[in-house]
């Protein structure tokens, strides 16, 4: 019998079209399972469903802008969601995942923020290094070299 490693899944929280595109692909071309999600919303609905406790284990990443829907008041809405998942990891209600932090800019202030929040913090859109990093954030053995069929594995939570 021969062992199948599913690839990694990641799931963007990315209100921004082209940055979830761009992010998207460069994630699916490095190995990654991608699915999107345009909203805070669908970003809680799609994570509970990825990381419910019942599922086949698979590693997983969720990212998600931090910025979105952000006012003079609220810089940072998207970390409502952060700490939101991090509590029910913790409670055992979903499975660890690494939450990655998305922002149009890093800023000292982005930066503590995510920290205080316990997790990482990249530049939206996800290019190349910023890949890399993600790939280095999770096992080796979850990746499995190009023997992916043709076509993107790109999908979304948000029915178009």
């Amino acid at each position: 019998m021969r062992h199948v490693i599913s690839p990694p899944q990641v799931l963007i929280v990315e209100p921004t079209p082209v940055y979830a595109l761009l992010s998207s692909a460069e994630l699916d071309a490095a190995g990654f399972e991608v699915t999107l999600a345009r909203s805070l919303e669908d970003g809680l609905r799609s994570a509970e469903m990825l990381l419910e406790p019942h599922r086949p284990m698979s590693t997983a990443i969720l990212l998600i802008n931090i910025t979105t829907g952000a006012t003079d008041h609220e810089p940072f809405p998207g970390l409502q969601l952060v700490q939101l998942l991090r509590q029910r990891m913790d409670a055992g209600l979903l499975r660890e995942a690494v939450i990655v932090g998305l922002v149009e800019r890093t800023t000292v202030a982005a930066e503590a923020v995510a920290q205080e929040a316990g997790c990482h913090l990249l530049q939206a859109p996800v290019r190349g290094s910023a890949a890399q990093f993600l790939r280095r954030l999770v096992a080796p053995a979850a990746f499995v070299p190009a023997q992916r069929a043709v076509g993107p594995h790109i999908r979304s939570s948000h029915a178009a």
